[in-house]
């Protein structure tokens, strides 16, 4: 017998948002931030429903995995046995497969997400993050990141990656949907690429050294601040501000005519767009 079953973690994923992790206008991965004293606070499932896949809930049982909600997002679990009395190598009871994969839905909760985000809550495209690039999107897709680096502006799919997904979800799940967490066990290989190992379990079925933590970063919006006159409606300066970022804590100096101003709030946005609708500009209103 090769010693007690036990759980051991196949992977965690962490999402990032900047609105309510930036000190100010100090990003959360600056040196000055503290970003555990800003993450005592912090809960994605504020903002965010994150589920597992409904025709994958039947994996997870079978193959006895287990997701586990955390305050940045989720880790899960497998249930898992050392290769030998001696050996400090676990593979999974049973024996899931290098092919097999995770499907996790994302969806928005906060209505004014949209306000305060550089990403929408849903598209006709959802945001896809995978450690196994698929043959609908091109060499210069993504992979999921290990860091929090890269915006998940960066992962909309192509309408045949949407496609496929959808397929693999109910009418429920597609409603609204945001985005998509898709990790095979075995993933691409991609270390010599950025170094990291993305992959959960080694190419002979064990349980990689480290479990390997997913991060996905999602941005604020910067707006132009506009100071109104809080009886008139009279703009109080004749310029556009700079733009500044929209955050939740910290304090976002704005000055003119000697004093420092207050800081905008999500709220509603105003939106200065070309002759073809695209949007070129995007005002707070801040009235004083």
């Amino acid at each position: 017998m090769a010693g007690l079953n036990t759980y051991k973690k196949l992977c965690s994923l962490s999402v990032y948002h900047r609105y309510h992790l930036d000190d100010g206008e100090d990003i959360f991965t600056h040196p000055d931030v503290d970003l555990e004293k800003q993450l005592e606070t912090y809960n994605v499932h504020d903002f965010m429903q994150i589920e597992i896949f409904e025709s994958h809930q039947r994996i997870f049982k079978g193959q006895k995995l287990f997701l586990k909600k955390t305050n940045t997002g989720f880790d899960i679990f497998v249930l898992a046995r050392k290769k030998g009395p001696n050996s400090s190598k676990f593979v999974t009871v049973r024996g899931v497969d290098r092919d097999q994969y995770i499907g996790i839905t994302l969806k928005i909760k906060d209505p004014q997400f949209e306000i305060y985000s550089t990403v929408g809550p849903y598209d006709a495209t959802p945001l896809y993050f995978t450690n196994k690039r698929p043959n609908t999107e091109p060499n210069s897709f993504p992979h999921i990141d290990i860091a929090d680096k890269t915006p998940a502006t960066s992962y909309r799919s192509q309408s045949d990656t949407a496609d496929d997904v959808s397929a693999l979800l109910s009418p429920k799940e597609l409603q609204g949907l945001f985005g998509v967490v898709y990790l095979r066990m075995r993933g691409d290989n991609t270390v010599p690429v950025d170094g990291e190992n993305r992959s959960m379990l080694k190419g002979n079925g064990d349980l990689v050294d480290t479990p390997p933590h997913y991060a996905i970063q999602l941005a604020n919006r910067n707006t132009i601040w506009n100071y109104r006159d809080a009886q008139s409606g009279n703009l109080l300066h004749s310029s556009d501000p700079v733009q500044k970022p929209l955050v939740k804590r910290g304090i976002v100096v704005y000055n003119f005519d000697g004093k420092d101003r207050p800081s905008a709030i999500p709220d509603r946005l105003l939106f200065e767009k070309d002759n073809n609708g695209n949007i070129i500009k995007t005002f707070s209103e801040i009235y004083i």
